[in-house]
């Protein structure tokens, strides 16, 4: 968590306590303090938190957020680079760093000159701050349309932020169940339990996953667990299907032609390799 986000939490925190364990006189500054916080902290997680200690309703604050979204939106756009104070020549686009966390690149611009591009951290720095908040805030906000529009917000896909609403326990639509379920994130249990509520079988989720899995770089990997990769190997899917999960369940396929008809092992790393040493120590004799 962002450490300014957690200071402003933490000063909540604090001063809640005040208000309800210290004498009148300390009371009533920390109710004070809190007011405060609730009206314009530059955190909307600690103007959350600071509302429900002095006593108001959820879903009330949640009402009135529409000002405060307005003020996420003028972050959200802030500009993160400005043009640099002088030309580069064209062809040394290379980026070279400035510091840990900022580059300088090259940007061409239409008249064929080279500009240097520069960072703004000032900016950089509220929008970290702004996603780190919205994301703490997403999880604790209890109007489901209020998530909603954190979600947006952060850039979240409405079938990653259906999904999570599952997981919580929301009622949701069909409709909505239906576009939860084409989220490619999230564990795969979460994506059987929405398939099965749908109508879809076992084996139609899962090769519903394989036919993703088959459209994605084979570095990034699958969902699907080992037992389940096998269940698909081991299915009466197509072979296309079935040779996918094989892949990722690291077998070698091997073809062995005879005179009438093609016969297909399928072996696993160490057994194929033994394969492969004997027909050379064969050769070799």
């Amino acid at each position: 968590m962002n450490y300014e986000l957690q200071d402003q939490l933490r000063f909540v925190g604090q001063h809640q306590a005040k208000m309800e364990g210290g004498d009148d006189e300390e009371a009533g500054k920390a109710k004070e303090k809190l007011e405060e916080y609730h009206r314009k902290s530059v955190c909307f997680s600690a103007r959350y938190k600071a509302g429900l200690a002095l006593g108001l309703n959820p879903e009330d604050i949640e009402d009135d957020m529409e000002d405060w979204f307005e003020e996420c939106r003028k972050v959200v756009d802030l500009p993160t680079t400005k043009q640099g104070p002088g030309k580069v020549q064209v062809g040394t686009g290379i980026e070279v760093p400035v510091t840990y966390d900022f580059r300088i690149w090259r940007e061409l611009t239409e008249d064929g000159d080279e500009y240097e591009t520069v960072p703004i951290p000032e900016n950089i720095k509220r929008q970290d701050l702004l996603r780190n908040d919205l994301a703490y805030l997403l999880h604790r906000v209890v109007k489901k349309e209020t998530r909603r529009e954190i979600a947006k917000l952060l850039g979240i896909a409405i079938c990653d932020l259906l999904v999570h609403e599952f997981q919580i326990g929301t009622e949701l639509s069909r409709d909505e169940l239906e576009t939860a379920y084409t989220s490619k994130k999230g564990e795969m249990a979460i994506k059987l339990k929405i398939g099965l509520l749908l109508g879809y079988s076992r084996l139609e989720i899962l090769e519903d996953e394989i036919e993703y899995a088959a459209t994605t770089p084979f570095s990034v990997g699958t969902r699907l667990s080992k037992e389940e990769l096998l269940e698909i190997y081991n299915s009466d899917l197509p072979k296309d299907k079935r040779r996918i999960a094989g892949d990722f369940l690291g077998y070698f396929k091997c073809e062995m032609f005879t005179d009438d008809h093609p016969v297909i092992s399928t072996f696993s790393g160490a057994r194929f390799l033994s394969f492969i040493l004997s027909k050379l120590r064969g050769k070799n004799e």
